[in-house]
Formats: C-alpha cells, sequence, structure tokens
C-alpha cells in the first residue's frame, strides 16, 4: 500500500472532474432524487461558498483514508476535524506498481458533514512518478447543503520528489438548488487549487446569492 501513503503528505487529494457532480443546497428537500435523510447542517449563508466547502471536505477526508491503507481488506476510520468520524470500509487489490480500489464512505457528522459515498478507481506509479483516479457515487450533506455525487472523479499526478506540487485538473459540471437560490459550476480544466478557483467557476441566482 506504498502507493496510497504518497497522498498523506500532502492536502493532494482535493476536487477533480471528469464527469457530473450534482450538488444541493437547502433543508435536505427530495426535489432532484436528493436524499432526505441526510443531514445537511447549517451554511453561511453564501450557497456557492458552502457548496465547495462541502467539496473540499469530502476531498480531505478520502485522501486522508488513502494515506493510512494497509492490506487487501479495508477497514478504517478518519478522525475529522473538528469533530465527528468517517468510516472507510472496502477492497484493495495492488502490488508495487498499481492498485484497484472499491470503498465505501460513512461519513457521521464528519466536519459538519453526513451521508455516504461509494469511491472506486485506481493508481499507478514508479520511482519517479504518480498518478491517481477515483470516481465517487453517494450523498452528503454539510454547510448548509446536500451534495449528490453522480460519475464524479478525481484526476491527479505528481513526480515523487515534489508531490507537493501535484497536477489536478477539473472538468464538469455542478448544478444544484440552495434554498431559494441555484448554483451552476461549469469546470474546464480548471485547477483545483483553492476554493477561490473553483467558486469563480459557478454562477449562482435567486435568493441568497
Amino acid at each position: 500500500m506504498k502507493l496510497f501513503s504518497k497522498l498523506s503528505k500532502t492536502g493532494i487529494i482535493t476536487l477533480s472532474l471528469s464527469a457530473t457532480l450534482i450538488s444541493a443546497c437547502g433543508g435536505g428537500g427530495t426535489q432532484n432524487n436528493f436524499d432526505p435523510n441526510v443531514n445537511v447542517g447549517v451554511g453561511t449563508g453564501d450557497p456557492t461558498a458552502d457548496t465547495v466547502k462541502t467539496l473540499e471536505s469530502v476531498g480531505e477526508v478520502i485522501g486522508q483514508a488513502f494515506g493510512s491503507l494497509e492490506g487487501s481488506s479495508v477497514d478504517t476510520t478518519v478522525n475529522c476535524d473538528p469533530s465527528g468520524t468517517a468510516a472507510a470500509n472496502g477492497e484493495v487489490n495492488s502490488d508495487d506498481n498499481g492498485a484497484d480500489f472499491d470503498l465505501t464512505f460513512d461519513f457521521n457528522d464528519c466536519g459538519g458533514v453526513d451521508g455516504g459515498v461509494n469511491v472506486q478507481g485506481n493508481a499507478s506509479g514508479d520511482e519517479s512518478s504518480f498518478s491517481f483516479n477515483y470516481s465517487i457515487v453517494g450523498f452528503v450533506g454539510g454547510n448548509g447543503c446536500q451534495v449528490e455525487f453522480d460519475n464524479f472523479s478525481v484526476q491527479l499526478a505528481f513526480d515523487n520528489s515534489n508531490p507537493e506540487e501535484a497536477v489536478t485538473s477539473i472538468n464538469g459540471t455542478i448544478a444544484g438548488n440552495c434554498g431559494e437560490a441555484s448554483v451552476t459550476c461549469s469546470f474546464d480544466n480548471i485547477t483545483a487549487d483553492d476554493a477561490a478557483n473553483l467558486e469563480s467557476a459557478c454562477i449562482c441566482s435567486g435568493t441568497g446569492c
């Protein structure tokens, strides 16, 4: 599991899209097939910022979990900041140069995030470089927003001599309902290096924007 240990050195698991992420904010309603059982918590009142913050929280937890994986059968718990946990369970098939994985994450007030997602993907690397790809399907709620992942995927690569300079490209869209506001984000090879960069690709309309 040496490949995954590289991911814990930095916050390099951020957010990359190669397909579609659908997000909704508000009181956990049933519109657009969102899960009414996910606790969305309370946001800042800025629909775009709250949505992006929830996405970043999910990415950070998944990155922490990958950094601690050992063996082929996964059963680990991530302690979240400032409170809560996220349980990761599933299978990893790996060797020294690559791995395929199929994991389920259960967020329990993990930094204010609740819900569950399935994460599938692969990693590969050698002495000089590393690449990592995964997709997410499921629902989470947090910061006043409910987020539905549908064919959402992360793609990153870095040179082993400088893992902090990981290259992460974002492509795809986010469409959501945030109470009385709607948020639409269109990503086209945007680097997921900070929240402002992600928010710059989003358009919010309606009350609360």
